[in-house]
């Protein structure tokens, strides 16, 4: 991937520098010694980001292929439409805050209280990437975008008899608010459409 061709590009940098500054024997060694640390990291980041851990919401598994490393909440899965074809697609999808992303926490928090009422509260938030896979490289793209996204509720967020809802925010500060329509009680399954930018952060809300 990409990702682990980056990762490559940096050592050859670092390799360089070594070997200005210090005797060849030990700069090779030393370089050597980190390239395979990192190459064992990039393995093991990939390793897990594309496990089912993060991409199975009730036992379903996502459809769309990518790095799910979303911690914050209880697995991501998406599917896309129906007639729709996931082959070629790949979405990043990562934990987000308020300390990330804090135009669009505050943008979710505006959305929430105006369209579901005061009483609502944004909880964990997630960054989705969406793209499609060309010659090994991920070029962004909304296409396939739309159709069903689940998230697991996380037990700190989960109250008795509250509803739930997703906030979209795009890039421009430009929103959508999506109901749930699942009634597992541990589970949030909105329908969203085609994303109005590549990159889009979904906040988890309860009213």
């Amino acid at each position: 991937m990409k990702f682990s061709k980056n990762l490559k590009y940096l050592i050859v940098a670092g390799m360089i520098t070594a070997l200005v500054f210090a005797p060849a024997t030990k700069a090779i060694a030393s370089v050597s010694s980190e390239m395979a640390r990192v190459q064992q990291e990039a393995i093991a980041y990939e390793q897990e980001a594309t496990s089912p851990a993060h991409k199975t919401v009730g036992g379903v598994q996502s459809q769309i292929a990518g790095y799910y490393m979303a911690k914050g909440v209880d697995g991501v899965c998406l599917a896309p439409t129906a007639g729709t074809s996931a082959v070629g697609m790949f979405v990043k999808v990562n934990d987000t805050d308020k300390g990330s992303s804090s135009a669009a926490v505050t943008t979710a928090t505006i959305a929430a209280t105006a369209e579901l009422g005061p009483t609502a509260i944004v909880g964990p938030c997630i960054n989705v990437s969406y793209g499609q896979l060309v010659n090994g490289s991920v070029n962004p793209s909304t296409a396939g975008s739309a159709g069903l996204m689940s998230i697991g509720i996380p037990s700190s967020f989960q109250t008795p008899g509250a509803k739930y809802a997703v906030v979209g925010v795009y890039a421009g500060g430009a929103y959508k608010v999506f109901l749930n329509g699942n009634t597992n009680p541990t589970i949030c399954t909105v329908a969203v459409e085609q994303a109005l930018s590549s990159d889009v952060m979904y906040a988890l809300v309860k009213y």
